[in-house]
């Protein structure tokens, strides 16, 4: 959505209805426009951001225990694919 320009932050911030639906119970979040998106999620959600994708992969990794789901959605400009590479080479994948 980043190449949205302006209207990007909206449709961040649309995404609430969708997660909503869900019981999650925590979010990690990556990229500027995202940014939006973590100020009107719910209070019952623990939130974390990374400003870099090196960082972001760290946190998963310290972070994640067997059984965990990881769900991506992103932006190929915010460099997520470099991630999902470092994720693939690292955990197991479930098909």
């Amino acid at each position: 959505m980043f190449e949205m320009g302006e209207q990007s932050k909206y449709f961040h911030i649309d995404l609430t209805k969708v997660l909503s639906l869900y019981n999650i119970s925590h979010i990690w979040l990556h990229g500027t426009h995202i940014l939006a998106l973590k100020d009107v999620l719910s209070h019952n959600i623990h939130v974390h951001y990374s400003k870099t994708i090196e960082d972001f992969f760290l946190f998963i990794q310290a972070s994640l225990i067997d059984g965990d789901v990881i769900v991506v959605k992103s932006s190929y400009s915010c460099g997520f694919h470099r991630l999902v590479k470092l994720l693939l080479e690292e955990f197991s994948v479930i098909s």
